[in-house]
């Protein structure tokens, strides 16, 4: 079977789900220049988007080479490539601090566009 080279992208990605997980679950404030959300619905909101990122990082490994799934992760990005960009931005929030969106914004375009290509690429090598 042939491996499309935009796929290292997207196990690059994984990892960084996978560390998004623990780091949302173990101490936020890392993520968010020293940021720490309050007791309650807060707290409780970054852990499970902690837990979510864990486990999307778990289904990249496993099917990194299904194009249904990569198509599926480059829309991902691009909602969260949007959402945080207009963070940065500062549309339609007004964050004191959003420098911390840099990174993800970063890995979140590179990643979903390698995984548009690589679909795309098992496709075409698929025939």
């Amino acid at each position: 079977m042939h491996m499309p080279s935009a796929i290292l992208l997207v196990y690059i990605q994984a990892a960084f789900e996978l560390l998004s997980g623990v780091m949302f679950g173990v101490h936020i404030s890392t993520k968010h220049n020293g940021w720490s959300p309050s007791e309650g619905m807060a707290s409780y909101l970054d852990q499970c988007g902690g837990i979510s990122d864990f486990f999307w990082g778990l289904l990249l490994i496993f099917k990194a080479h299904d194009p249904t799934t990569l198509r599926l992760n480059g829309c991902y990005c691009a909602v969260w490539f949007v959402f945080l960009g207009s963070i940065l931005f500062k549309k339609p929030y007004n964050a004191a601090n959003a420098s911390c969106t840099k990174v993800p914004i970063a890995v979140k375009g590179i990643c979903g566009a390698a995984s548009f290509i690589a679909a795309a690429d098992f496709r075409l090598y698929a025939k």
